[in-house]
């Protein structure tokens, strides 16, 4: 039987902490209340299933914390609300300086549905003089020491289908000095672009002079340093305004090309989907066909697509492109007529990514090619929200919304 909340209490009389490993089994019970309620999984295979994701590279060496809003005087006991945090590494570009690597300068963060446990995580999550002064009203930590586990980080970001100005009220500061939440806006961060399989046979001509080779999941750890470092070319060449502090996920980080195989399986499709073959490609390389090898090694700047086949199994019409780097535009055609077997392999009637520039030149070739492009923000499939943390006065942004670092 799962384990229901008690009834919130005064405020005041409410503590935060990390939760102890029996609150965990409860937050567990939660789960399966809740985010499980209409699919047939047991107690054994959530446990099973939420092991096998706690054992992830992106969660291990205290990465992930699971924080339990508690009564102050039975800290040990009863759960109201949980929130986890997942600490991630970026590549960051301040204005006017040069790109660098930034681990730990960014969260995401999952499960949090208690305005008052969010608000208070702000202030753990950020460094001490960035955010305006806390409220009153906010919990405090039942041990303040836990409070060092966390690094300061420049922002946070959540995915939520609740409805919009949720998360944004989720505030910092109050009066004069508040600043929103996690803000969610209708741009490049919630585009979702779809390219319908029956629009093939209007592709144009493959472009000469690139030859291919599949990616398979084998593949991917090697594939992670050379990745991190087109991604720090790729802030590098963004425009800087002179005001804004832009953020980049790192692909390079520990566990994160893998990450959606194991993420998807238990909070994506609800264990409704098993591993992905290992001979089923995730992805596809390119490089020029006047080198000598049929398959020479990956270099940071060969264009590369990432993709993730039965990634929603709820979604069964769609097949996911989670990452493009590098990608030239006359090569977007030959994509998509690779992808297409594939594809049709899966039962799927269109190709779906996330994350372009909705004005840029790339979503353009696509919808030139048959294809729409809709957003996730309005439609509300789980948006993206960003919440800045630096001083006031300042910007924050964070590129790089695709799929493959959804959480």
């Amino acid at each position: 039987m799962a384990a229901k909340s008690p009834p919130l209490p005064a405020l005041a009389d409410c503590v935060l902490r990390l939760a102890t490993p029996s609150q965990l089994i409860d937050f567990n019970c939660a789960m399966q209340e809740s985010f499980f309620a209409n699919h047939p999984v047991t107690r054994q295979q959530l446990d099973e299933g939420f092991a096998e994701l706690a054992a992830s590279p992106t969660r291990t060496n205290g990465r992930c914390l699971t924080w339990a809003l508690v009564a102050r005087e039975d800290p040990d006991g009863a759960v109201f609300t949980f929130v986890d945090t997942l600490r991630r590494d970026v590549v960051v570009r301040a204005p006017g300086k040069t790109v660098e690597a930034m681990p730990g300068g960014l969260y995401s963060i999952q499960s949090g549905y208690s305005r008052l446990l969010l608000r208070t995580i702000h202030y753990l999550l950020a460094a001490p003089d960035a955010l305006p002064p806390p409220p009153s009203d906010l919990a405090p930590l039942n041990d303040p020491a836990e409070g060092t586990l966390l690094t300061p980080a420049l922002g946070s970001v959540l995915s939520s289908d609740l409805v919009p100005g949720w998360y944004e009220k989720c505030t910092m500061g109050s009066g004069d000095n508040e600043r929103e939440g996690w803000v969610s806006v209708d741009d490049h961060s919630n585009s979702d672009l779809y390219w319908p399989l029956s629009a093939e046979s209007d592709l144009p001509p493959d472009q000469p002079g690139w030859s291919h080779a599949w990616v398979y999941q084998h593949d991917l750890e090697a594939l992670a340093p050379l990745l991190s470092q087109s991604f720090r070319n790729r802030l590098d060449s963004e425009p800087d305004d002179g005001i804004t502090t832009l953020l980049l996920p790192d692909p390079g980080a520990p566990g994160w090309l893998t990450h959606l195989e194991v993420f998807s399986k238990i909070r994506v499709c609800k264990m409704a989907r098993g591993p992905t073959p290992a001979d089923t490609p995730v992805g596809v390389r390119f490089f020029p066909t006047s080198s000598t090898s049929s398959s020479p090694p990956f270099q940071s700047s060969n264009p590369i697509v990432l993709f993730a086949p039965g990634l929603f199994s709820r979604l069964p019409d769609l097949f996911s492109v989670t990452m493009i780097s590098d990608l030239p535009l006359s090569l977007l055609p030959t994509v998509l007529r690779l992808l297409v077997p594939l594809a049709r392999q899966q039962g799927n009637k269109e190709i779906r990514t996330w994350g372009l520039d909705p004005d840029g030149a790339m979503a353009k070739l696509w919808c030139n090619l048959g294809g729409r492009i809709d957003s996730r923000y309005h439609n509300r499939t789980f948006p993206y929200g960003f919440a800045w943390y630096g001083r006031e006065g300042t910007k924050g942004d964070l590129l790089g919304c695709e799929m493959w670092s959804f959480t």
